[in-house]
């Protein structure tokens, strides 16, 4: 495979994640699930929105990280 600066988003995203953006991943999941529950409708807390599409968008980003040692050549 390429290096990861020569890659184009999908094969970023089948690429192996280092471990740490994985945890990042993980807890941004985490953080959307909690923040759409209390979006729902008999709470309805507005920032919970805005607190889920940040979390999504922090999820998205450490999928695209790339562990350089381990890509195949």
């Amino acid at each position: 495979m390429k290096k990861a600066n020569e890659m184009n988003v999908v094969e970023r995203v089948k690429a192996p994640t280092p471990p740490f953006w994985k945890k990042v991943r993980k807890w941004a999941l985490v953080v959307v699930a909690v923040a759409g529950t209390l979006a729902a409708p008999p709470l309805g807390i507005v920032a919970a929105g805005y607190v889920a599409a940040g979390a999504a968008a922090i999820a998205a980003g450490a999928q695209v990280a790339v562990d350089d040692e381990k890509v195949k050549e």
